[in-house]
């Protein structure tokens, strides 16, 4: 279903180590290791920290087929971290 992102927040759940939340322009998720993240949303997000954004876009970023997130132990691409990894809210227009 596509979809209008305009922000989202979250946390680090993992207790040990920094992981970057990702987001992919997919129906279902997470995606295969070794996806970039669409149009290389990535947030680096300490062990025990949070985060939170806002799209620089007042309409939203779209994404037409869909929008799903993971956590990943690595920056660049998806390599999935373990379960529970994170909390996120995502906060879309439509």
């Amino acid at each position: 279903v596509p979809i209008a992102f305009s922000g989202a927040f979250g946390s680090n759940e993992t207790g040990t180590e920094t992981i970057w939340i990702m987001w992919f322009n997919a129906v279902t998720g997470p995606p295969a290791n070794g996806t970039e993240p669409f149009q290389g949303l990535s947030f680096q997000v300490p062990q025990g920290g949070s985060f939170n954004f806002v799209s620089p876009d007042p309409n939203g970023i779209f994404f037409s087929q869909g929008l799903t997130w993971a956590a990943s132990t690595t920056g660049d691409t998806l390599t999935l971290a373990g379960a529970n990894a994170a909390r996120v809210v995502t906060q879309a227009q439509w």
